[in-house]
C-alpha cells in the first residue's frame, strides 16, 4: 500500500475515531444559566403538558428544550454562548420592517396556546 494511502486512511480513522469518543463522553453538564431557563420554560408549558414529558438537550450551538426527547418536538431553542444574546424570529422580523410594534402575524398567539398544539 502506498505511503500517501496509508497516511490518509490512518488520518482518517483517527477523526472518527475522535468523533465518536466526544460524542459518547461523558454527559454534558448544564450552566446554571441553562437550568434557569429550561426551568422557565418548563413551568410555562407545564400548564397544558406534563413535566416529565419536557426534556432538555444540550447542543452545539444552542440549548434546545423538547417534548418526549425528540428533537422533532422543539419547544424553545436557547442561545447562550453567543456575544450578543440572539433574538426571536418575531422580534428579527419587526427588526427587518415586516411587523410593526402593535401588529402580531398569523402565529402570534401566547405561549401557553402554543403549547396547547403540542398535546
Amino acid at each position: 500500500m502506498p505511503l500517501v494511502e496509508k497516511a490518509t486512511r490512518q488520518f482518517l480513522n483517527e477523526q472518527v475515531n475522535d468523533r465518536l469518543k466526544n460524542a459518547l463522553g461523558a454527559p454534558d453538564s448544564y450552566t446554571e444559566e441553562e437550568l434557569e431557563g429550561y426551568r422557565v420554560i418548563r413551568a410555562i408549558v407545564c400548564a397544558e403538558v406534563p413535566a416529565s414529558r419536557i426534556t432538555a438537550r444540550d447542543n452545539q450551538t444552542y440549548f434546545g428544550v423538547l417534548l418526549d426527547n425528540n428533537n422533532r418536538k422543539p419547544i424553545a431553542r436557547l442561545w447562550f454562548n453567543r456575544a450578543a444574546p440572539s433574538r426571536t424570529r418575531r422580534a428579527a422580523r419587526r427588526r427587518q420592517g415586516l411587523l410593526s410594534r402593535g401588529q402580531r402575524d398569523n402565529r402570534g398567539e401566547t405561549t401557553t396556546a402554543g403549547s396547547r398544539r403540542l398535546r
